[in-house]
């Protein structure tokens, strides 16, 4: 991601130019959020895992995904989404990356 933006700079404008990121309200982006992890929580209220419920490559995916909500404050609330985030950092592989990528960014 470092190398993405570093080697692209102007991209996250052209993704999402700014004066359309300023009309989106925080709790706007709560309840986007909230919506779309609803399939999420379904298929994971009886499953450990995305696929099968055995490990993949879907939950090494979604589980960086979901990291950064949970780092970024969007996972506050006890649900199967934020157990199943739980869960994956318990993996020795997760740890390893949390702690060699994500660890060094600063969040709020």
């Amino acid at each position: 991601e470092k190398f993405l933006f570093h080697a692209l700079p102007h991209l996250p404008e052209k993704l999402l130019p700014h004066k359309q990121y300023t009309q989106v309200s925080p709790p706007e982006i709560k309840q986007w959020f909230t919506k779309v992890c609803e399939p999420l929580n379904e298929v994971l209220r009886d499953n450990n895992y995305l696929v099968d419920n055995r490990f993949s490559a879907a939950d090494v995916v979604t589980g960086g995904v979901l990291l950064w909500a949970l780092k970024l404050g969007m996972l506050k609330e006890d649900n199967p989404v934020k157990a199943y985030i739980t869960h994956l950092m318990e993996r020795p592989a997760f740890s390893a990356a949390d702690e060699g990528v994500y660890a060094t960014v600063d969040f709020p």
